[in-house]
């Protein structure tokens, strides 16, 4: 049993104002949605504060995070991609 010393946490840079998408992509939701073309976005770029609403496709170097239509993505100051329905 012990104490392990806090990791340090870094602090993302704030988000510039304009995200280039990297690409687009036809994205099937399936329902009454149907296909829709779809922004992608490259986790490295995205920046403290930025957020963007569904639908969108987020890629990471393990991971791909899908943003449906309906809901939105943020970036907090650490990286982490919080989500939230916009309904």
């Amino acid at each position: 049993l012990g104490r392990l010393p806090r990791l340090p946490l870094r602090r993302r840079e704030a988000a510039v104002a304009n995200v280039e998408t990297v690409a687009h992509r036809e994205v099937c939701f399936g329902g009454q949605i149907g296909r829709v073309r779809t922004p992608v976005f490259d986790f490295d770029q995205l920046g403290a504060g930025w957020s963007t609403a569904g639908p969108a496709v987020i890629e990471q170097r393990f991971s791909t995070v899908l943003v449906l239509p309906g809901h939105r993505a943020c970036m907090d100051d650490y990286g982490n991609i919080l989500m939230e329905t916009s309904r």
